[in-house]
Order: C-alpha cells, then structure tokens, then sequence
C-alpha cells in the first residue's frame, strides 16, 4: 500500500499534528530519532539485589533501613 492511498484514524492524525508542534520539520525528526538510538545504546545502569543471607535477618534490616536513609 502506498502513502498516498493511506487513510488516517482521527487519532492517528491528532497524534501527527501534535508531533508536528514538537518536530516541524524532517532534519528535527531525524535528530530526535538519532539521539533516541544513541540512548538506547548507553550501558544500562547498575542494578544491585540483596537478600537476607543465612538467616541474618537483623543485620540485613539493619543495613537496609540505614542504606534507604542515605539514598531516599
């Protein structure tokens, strides 16, 4: 199927003009999708996972609760 022969939802054209606010012309589009490529290449963010080890459960707590307060 072909642009031309397309037809828009009402939706489908609502969320185009909106988008043409943000992105007026082609080389702003293009920029956007560059810079958006380039995020989703950056090195994901360093996750850590705790557990209660060997049933040490209140020093566990215990260092959870300071490290929460530290880092809200």
């Amino acid at each position: 199927m072909e642009l031309e022969d397309y037809q828009f939802t009402k939706q489908e054209l609502k969320y185009l003009e909106l988008l043409s606010e943000k992105y007026p012309t082609v080389q702003s589009v293009c920029t956007e999708i560059i810079n958006l490529k380039a995020i989703l290449n950056l090195p994901k963010g360093t996750e850590h996972f705790m557990s209660d080890v060997h049933g040490e459960y209140e020093a566990f707590l215990s260092y959870t609760e300071q490290l929460f307060r530290c880092h809200p």
